[in-house]
Order: structure tokens, then C-alpha cells, then sequence
């Protein structure tokens, strides 16, 4: 089989052409990409006695991000015994202490995916994953168009060859050091597999497998085919592909658009994010939030614009409802003002979800803080993304165009009079300390100066303004005999006691499980595979910025001394 130029190493020869070109690249691209687009701020930036240095708020813009850093502050009392040193450290202990605790019972435990674990294997029920088929697959890496790296797991022990280079945005991270979260996917996906092994110790068989972290899905089944089709892990799948699905990388870090905590630092990891969004939330009831539909997001993917067009179609109908005098309809829809940060989303009663021809990991977070998630359909399914019901957990409009914009119009107005009707308008004008965040309160006082947004709180508030009854069927026009208020609160549940970092551990354990049942030869580390250990894996996080290990081990400290099976190593 043709091999790869990574087979035996990337770099090219060094000749004088090519030194020059590095030199070049180095003194007038490498400024561009290496160097921070703003100040970079500590993390853990808090005085002696852990309060935030600046409580209020920090913000910054750059070429790669548009960030606000809102320290949530007032949240303090509600996480007693917390402080800017502590919030963010060992993260793990809040999912590893469970997993442990009930080690015996969760044996046979199965993940509440299960099912779709074993539909997603049926490809292969009857040929079998062969070592061939990995073969392929590991040269597939300009086909999957993203990171790619060959693990095995043999007695316990994890084995990873990285079939792509170390390249940018994994190393170093783009923005900087203390910026862990542009350390890439891979290191992250490493980590994965590390901490399944370490809380699910004999639970793992021994396997091969690839895995790809692009956006995209990568496997294409054809009905009828004949052919078994390769087998490729990855962060998202969808009807007619055949892609493995693993948790991604935002489980264990943090994306751009930070979660700041209650002292002005990045909340690192889910465990943490999640405790934010549910406590800032807990008390803000959905009659409470502005009644709008917001959408925040790309429109523009330079390097596949097609992309986002169904989100730029979104904007150009509801420009259109301007320029048509539909100016009420139009201010029910918030998609082209200034930025919201994804922590201040559910200040909003419902969110508008659009896939870009790929998985978007924060549906979780638009869930978590209690708005009514309305999406255009969700097709690229991350690990947990298929038990979400449409008209239980969110609300489904058309993917297409003038009827997305026509449905979210009508489905907000409809909402928003059911929820008056409910008596939450009166509420609201009676929210006292954490039933209203900081930004929300703002939000309202500026609403109250501007005539059409004032009115359309007025409107939203008015149980008279609009009839609402059950269409025939006994549903909703969004499909569902549920109120608006059931659904947001079905969404927060689902996320609350499904998508926790024990969930998705016991996912990868029984996908990881399924996977290697399938196969049809004894697995050996590849040739070149480095057994990865905790130092190991701090080393990845460490290159070139020391200072995101450290961020690392201070969020997962078993790393310092995990030896993964591999003191005797050679």
C-alpha cells in the first residue's frame, strides 16, 4: 500500500530554497499568527484574597475573537467555600469521585445511548473492522480534511501516532499562552481516551482505531454499495455517513467564546461551565428574558463559504421584513445587532440553532440556561445530540427560506402570548436579586428607552394581544401540546442529567467497547506510536507555552502522576 510522506516524516529537504522560505514565512507571516490580536490577560487574575481585579467587566477585540469577559461576580454567594483560586481546580473531582463511587454498578451500566451505539456498529456486524480497512483509513487525512491521529489500547495502555503534523492552532496556540483552548482538538481528544482508561480501568478491550477531528462528517454510506465502509471516528455523524462519534474537545477545555466564573477567569471544562449557566439561571424565569429569538454566530466561513448560507438566508429574511414595513415582525427576530457572548445568550427566550453543515457544540450551553432552543433541524449529531426530541426539548423550524423566518415569527408571537397568558409577565415586573442577571437588568433599561422595543415588551406581557389554541391534532403550531415554559425546562433537565462529564464517559467506554467487539485481528501498537502517559500528555498541552500545562494540570491534577501503564515502556 502507497504510504504517506508522514510515514516517515513531514519535513522537507533542507535546501537553500527551502531555508529561505522559512525565514520568510517566519518574518512576515509567522507576526500574523503567532502574535496575540489584543492584551493578554493571567488567568486567575484575583488580588491576595481572590477577588477579581476588575469585577465588571473586560473586553477585547482581536482578528480571531470578539470576546467580553463578564465576571459574573454577583454569582460569588451562591457557590460557598469557592474562591478565584479554587473554582477551576480539579475540575475532575466533580465527575471521577461518582464515577469511583459507584464503580461497581456502573460495570453494568449501560449509556443511555446504547442503542444508537449498536446501530452506529451495524455497518460492520458483519465483516468485521479489519486492519486493512485502518490502513485506508489513516490515509483518508486530506479527504477528512482535519487533525488526524492512530490510537490503539492494548492492556490498558494507550498508543498514538499523529498521522497529521503539529500545525496550527494546535501548536502553539494561536492566541497566545493561557489560551488553552486554541491548543487544538488533539490534545484534547488524547485526553479523552486517557481519562476513560484511568476511570474505567479493565473495562476497555484491546483496539486500533482512526480518529479525525474536523468539522465535517467524512464517511459517506451508500445504500446498496456492496462495500463495507471505513471505519473513522470523529466528532459528528449524520444520515447516510458512517462516522464513529467520541465527546469533542469542549468537554474538557473551553471554546473562544469564554464561560467566565464568579472571579473573572475562563470556566475550565464542562463540569465547571455547566455549574455556571444552571446556577445563573436557576431563578430567571423564561417570561423574564427578552422575548425575542436570538442568533449569534459565523456567516462567513472563508475557506467553505457555502457553509453557513442557510445562516445568511436566516439575516437577508429578516432584513427583508424590514425593508417590506414588517418592522414588529422583524423585532421579534435579534440576529444582526452587536455581539452577545455565549454566556449572556439565555438572557433571551428563545435561541435560534442553525447547523453549518456540521455539529455545533453549543447547543449544550444555549439548553443549560433555560431558553427554548429553536433550530433549523439538528442533522450532524454529536454523541448525545439524537435523544433530544423535537417539541420536547426544542422546537424545530424549517430549513428553508421565506418559511424559517415566517415559522420564527409566528412561533415567538405565539410563545410570548402563551407565557402572558401564564401570568409570567407579572413576575417579571417583580424580579428581585439573582431572577434577573446583570446583563439582562441592563438590557431592560435600555429597552425602556426605545419606543419599538418597548412596545414589543409591552405586547409580549399583554395576555389579550394574541389567541393561541391547540391546532387540530392537539399541538402547537411548533408541533407540540407543550408550553413554552415545559419546554424550555424539558431542554435544561435533559442537559442537567444526561449530558454530564460521567455521561459522556460512559458513552466513549460502551462506543470504545462496541468498536472493538467488531474487529477481526489481534491489535498491536503501530510502529512509531508513543505510549501516552500523564507527563505525556501534559508535554502536548505544554508545547510550546508552559503556562497551558500548568492550566491543564491545575483543572485535571491526576495528570502529574498518571503513568497510563507505561513506566516500562522502552
Amino acid at each position: 500500500m502507497k504510504r504517506t510522506q508522514r510515514e516517515e516524516g513531514w519535513l522537507p529537504r533542507a535546501t537553500t530554497a527551502n531555508v529561505i522560505g522559512v525565514l520568510l514565512f517566519f518574518c512576515f507571516v509567522g507576526p500574523a499568527i503567532f502574535h496575540p490580536p489584543f492584551p493578554l490577560p493571567r488567568l486567575h487574575a484575583v488580588d491576595s484574597k481572590g477577588q477579581d481585579t476588575d469585577a465588571s467587566s473586560r473586553s477585547w477585540t482581536g482578528g480571531f475573537v470578539q470576546v467580553a469577559k463578564n465576571s459574573h461576580a454577583y454569582l460569588r454567594p451562591l457557590f460557598p467555600g469557592a474562591s478565584g483560586a479554587s473554582f477551576n481546580a480539579n475540575v475532575s473531582s466533580q465527575y471521577s469521585e461518582y464515577i469511583q463511587e459507584h464503580a461497581q454498578s456502573l460495570k453494568d451500566t449501560k449509556s443511555f445511548m446504547h442503542e444508537w451505539i449498536e446501530k452506529d456498529m451495524l455497518p460492520w456486524k458483519q465483516d468485521g473492522i479489519t486492519l486493512e480497512m485502518l490502513e485506508e483509513a489513516e490515509n483518508m487525512y486530506d479527504i477528512c480534511d482535519g487533525d488526524m491521529f492512530r490510537f490503539q489500547i492494548i492492556s490498558g495502555k494507550l498508543y498514538v501516532y499523529h498521522v497529521t503534523a503539529r500545525g496550527f492552532g494546535w501548536y502553539p496556540a494561536q492566541l497566545g499562552p493561557g489560551h488553552v483552548a486554541a491548543k487544538g482538538r488533539v490534545p484534547y481528544a488524547m485526553l479523552l481516551l486517557l481519562d476513560v482508561l484511568r476511570l474505567f480501568p479493565g473495562q476497555i478491550p484491546d483496539l486500533d482505531a482512526v480518529m479525525q477531528l474536523g468539522d465535517f462528517t467524512c464517511i459517506a454510506q451508500e445504500p446498496g454499495a456492496g462495500r463495507t465502509p471505513v471505519p473513522m471516528f470523529g466528532y459528528t455523524t449524520s444520515e447516510g455517513y458512517a462516522d464513529l462519534v467520541l465527546p469533542d474537545f469542549t468537554y474538557y477545555g473551553h471554546e473562544y467564546d469564554y464561560l467566565m466564573d464568579p472571579w473573572g477567569n475562563p470556566a475550565h471544562g464542562w463540569p465547571a461551565q455547566a455549574s455556571v449557566l444552571l446556577t445563573k439561571y436557576a431563578n430567571v424565569s423564561l417570561a423574564s428574558r427578552l422575548p425575542q429569538a436570538m442568533w449569534r454566530g459565523r456567516t462567513m466561513d472563508s475557506n467553505y463559504p457555502h457553509r453557513d448560507a442557510l445562516r445568511r438566508a436566516f439575516l437577508d429574511c429578516v432584513r427583508a421584513l424590514r425593508a417590506s414595513g414588517r418592522e414588529d415582525d422583524a423585532a421579534l427576530l435579534n440576529v444582526d445587532r452587536e455581539p452577545i457572548v455565549m454566556q449572556d445568550f439565555d438572557d433571551y427566550r428563545y435561541q435560534v440553532h442553525i447547523e453549518p453543515l456540521a455539529w455545533v457544540s453549543n447547543i449544550r450551553h444555549k439548553l443549560a440556561g433555560g431558553s427554548v432552543v429553536m433550530a433549523t433541524g439538528i442533522k450532524y449529531y454529536e454523541w448525545f445530540a439524537r435523544a433530544l426530541v423535537p417539541g420536547t426539548h426544542y422546537v424545530e423550524i424549517p430549513a428553508r427560506v421565506p418559511e424559517m423566518c415566517a415559522q420564527a415569527v409566528d412561533v415567538v408571537r405565539d410563545m410570548n402570548a402563551l407565557l402572558a397568558r401564564e401570568g409570567g409577565a407579572g413576575k417579571a415586573e417583580a424580579a428581585t436579586e439573582f431572577e434577573l442577571t446583570p446583563t439582562l437588568r441592563k438590557a431592560k433599561e435600555v429597552w425602556a428607552t426605545m419606543p419599538r422595543l418597548k412596545e414589543l415588551a409591552k405586547s409580549a406581557g399583554d395576555a389579550e394581544a394574541r389567541s393561541v389554541e391547540l391546532q387540530r391534532g392537539g399541538t402547537y403550531r411548533w408541533g407540540s401540546n407543550l408550553t413554552p415554559t415545559q419546554i424550555a425546562a424539558a431542554g435544561q433537565a435533559f442537559v442537567r442529567d444526561k449530558v454530564r462529564m460521567q455521561d459522556l464517559l460512559l458513552y466513549t467506554r460502551d462506543m470504545l467497547q462496541a468498536y472493538a467487539a467488531a474487529q477481526r485481528f489481534t491489535p498491536a501498537p503501530r510502529r512509531k506510536a508513543r505510549c501516552v502517559d500523564g507527563a505525556a500528555m501534559l508535554e502536548e498541552f505544554g508545547t510550546p507555552y508552559a503556562q497551558d500545562a500548568e492550566e491543564v494540570a491545575y483543572a485535571y491534577p491526576w495528570l502529574k502522576d498518571f503513568d497510563g501503564g507505561c513506566a516500562n515502556e522502552a
